[in-house]
């Protein structure tokens, strides 16, 4: 990919919200103790989904040519199992916090903790998520230059716990 893209078109940014262990249900609570425990520090990093860093993404996309941004907001509720958790949480952390020959014990771990809350059956999560779009001016008249950023510019990011 180059390292500098025009601006044209429309991009998309979604995001699930928050991440669980941010939440502050009892079960959330647990997955952010056992995440401490598993990593041995604080586990507050929100990935990106926070309305600081929307904000500052939708900023960057202006400076960058997309003057038209909008941000969908839907919230939904999902029935969630252990897996479902597991995985989640996973996506979020590097190999180096969750080695692939760890996960039988990460999966136990997060079992125990989350045991009381599992045996009534599947979870109900309440997921708050966001859609930011943006749309580019136009192509400009013959001989103009459209804005150009580097693509990092555009803030898209994943996080780790």
């Amino acid at each position: 990919m180059s390292p500098a893209v025009a601006c044209r078109g429309a991009l998309i940014i979604i995001s699930q919200g928050p991440p669980m262990w941010l939440s502050n249900s009892a079960r959330s609570r647990e997955v952010r103790v056992f995440l401490e425990r598993w990593t041995g520090g604080p586990v507050n990093a929100a990935c990106g989904t926070d309305r600081a860093a929307l904000e500052e993404r939708t900023l960057r996309w202006r400076r960058c040519g997309y003057e038209q941004t909008e941000v969908v907001a839907r919230a939904y509720e999902n029935a969630v199992d252990l897996p479902y958790i597991a995985g989640h949480l996973r996506s979020a952390m590097p190999e180096s916090v969750l080695p692939h020959d760890r996960e039988p014990e990460f999966r136990a771990g997060l079992n125990d903790a989350l045991y009381p809350h599992l045996e009534t059956g599947p979870l109900i999560e309440r997921i708050e998520a966001t859609a930011l779009i943006a749309i580019a001016h136009p192509a400009p008249p013959a001989g103009d230059t459209p804005p150009k950023c580097r693509t990092g510019d555009l803030g898209a990011q994943r996080g780790p716990v």
